[in-house]
């Protein structure tokens, strides 16, 4: 409930900035769709590429230092071929998704105009909306007899707590007619680690495409 009642605050926020704005040069808005990639995350874990898309409102436009607030749905997606439980391992074939709404938070400087070039930072949370594991594991569990293997089909949600993280861009807007297209490589750095079968951060890559109008 905590975590949600955030969101609201930066709904709230984001709400009250926008009508404090007195000139239309001041501020934009921008509207991006993402290919999203995940990273390395442990020994045993496959990178997937999903997708996102997301709206920012952008403060003090008309400035060389920007401020972004905004909202994202991003979908994470990453295979595992490695299996832990208890005391025993062994192998996977498992395809895991998260879903998340992201409320990023940043600072965006701009370095050039014509195209406009820019570099960006900030902070984001991630909150979790779905999250699903599904595939087969192999587990040996020894016996006096020698042991055996026991497999096991899941398609099963886990429990996965909400991220928070910072995140890195470098971008490009093209003054296209009256609307700027946006080319925007960014990488999310999470910090909270998700336990499931294993612990792991959730870092994901993304190439984002937009317009800013």
């Amino acid at each position: 409930m905590k975590q949600y009642g955030l969101l609201i605050a930066f709904i709230c926020i984001t709400n009250l900035l926008s009508h404090g704005q007195g000139s239309k040069k001041s501020f934009r808005d921008e509207l991006t769709v993402s290919l999203n990639r995940t990273v390395q995350l442990n020994k045993g874990i496959e990178p997937r590429y999903s997708f996102g898309f997301g709206a920012k409102h952008i403060f003090m436009a008309n400035k060389i230092a920007n401020i972004l607030l905004g909202v994202e749905y991003n979908c994470i997606r990453f295979h595992s071929s490695f299996y832990y439980q208890g005391l025993y391992y062994g192998t996977a074939d498992l395809n895991y998704k998260l879903h998340y709404l992201s409320v990023p938070l940043g600072i965006r400087i701009n370095l050039q105009d014509n195209p406009t070039v820019f570099v960006e930072t900030g902070v984001y949370m991630d909150f979790i909306l779905n999250s699903n594991v599904q595939g087969t594991t192999h587990i040996f569990i020894p016996s006096k007899y020698g042991g055996y293997i026991n497999s096991k089909e899941i398609d099963e949600s886990i429990p996965i707590e909400s991220n928070t993280g910072i995140y890195f861009a470098a971008g490009v807007k093209i003054p296209i007619s009256k609307f700027e297209l946006l080319i925007k490589p960014d990488f999310k750095l999470g910090f909270a680690p998700h336990i499931d079968r294993y612990t792991f951060c959730n870092h994901y890559f993304r190439l984002n495409l937009g317009v800013s109008f």
